[in-house]
């Protein structure tokens, strides 16, 4: 099937790097900063995360959380070679101006769907103008058309190759029509200070060890450390010298 004739915006200069830049640096701080491992809550026998965060408000739990929920369907290594998330295999055909991409079989969204490449294009177009609108990426500016030939299988097809086009798939999450995500947590509740997510069952990488995440929001930075040094956190977002 192919759909119709989609138009990405044109490439901007600076605020996408810096976006880019604030996923990496949180992702990197959610990885490397830490208290201690995870804690065990003995009432009820779950392993659980919790995770102090010391700016950005709602906005930044919702950021962080996200990364635990939603996937695309690649990210980028530190070698700047894609790494394979919903896609599992990618192939560049026609002289570069079409991108093959094999949907991982064994993914599906937290309502227990599998993801199909109709899924998977629907999310791309509608990121397409949610981009247009923000300005924060150069994004797929080439991209003429999406074919979807099976249920496993999706092709974009640009007017001229595009050595950006992989990398900026990175950019979308992947949702079912509802809204759900496909990662290893799913988000449960929400407030303006916390964010609490559980584990998803049928995770296609293997379930997690750690059963429940929260993502707590703190005035301050030093109010943040302060929680961690206490043992009511288990690990912090960021550490700058307002800690001190």
């Amino acid at each position: 099937m192919t759909r119709p004739s989609v138009r990405g915006p044109g490439r901007p200069s600076v605020a996408a790097g810096a976006v880019a830049c604030l996923l990496t640096v949180t992702v990197a701080s959610i990885l490397l900063i830490s208290g201690c491992a995870h804690r065990k809550d003995d009432a009820h026998d779950r392993i659980r995360l919790k995770i102090g965060v010391g700016t950005g408000g709602p906005q930044a739990l919702q950021l962080i959380a996200r990364l635990f929920s939603f996937e695309p369907l690649f990210t980028t290594g530190l070698d700047g070679r894609a790494v394979a998330r919903l896609g599992d295999k990618y192939e560049w055909r026609d002289g570069g101006r079409a991108l093959w991409i094999h949907v991982n079989p064994g993914a599906t969204f937290h309502t227990g769907e599998q993801v199909t490449s109709s899924a998977v294009a629907a999310s791309i177009e509608q990121s397409i103008p949610a981009h247009r609108d923000t300005g924060l990426s150069i994004w797929l500016e080439h991209l003429d058309s999406i074919e979807t030939p099976s249920d496993s299988e999706i092709v974009l097809h640009m007017r001229q190759p595009d050595a950006f086009a992989l990398s900026e798939l990175g950019d979308i999450e992947v949702t079912d029509p509802k809204g759900a995500g496909t990662g290893p947590f799913k988000i449960q509740t929400t407030t303006d200070t916390s964010v609490t997510t559980g584990r998803y069952g049928r995770y296609y990488r293997g379930i997690p060890p750690i059963e429940e995440i929260e993502i707590v929001s703190y005035d301050t930075q030093r109010a943040a450390w302060a929680a961690m040094m206490r043992h009511d956190i288990n690990m912090l977002q960021a550490v700058n010298s307002d800690a001190a």
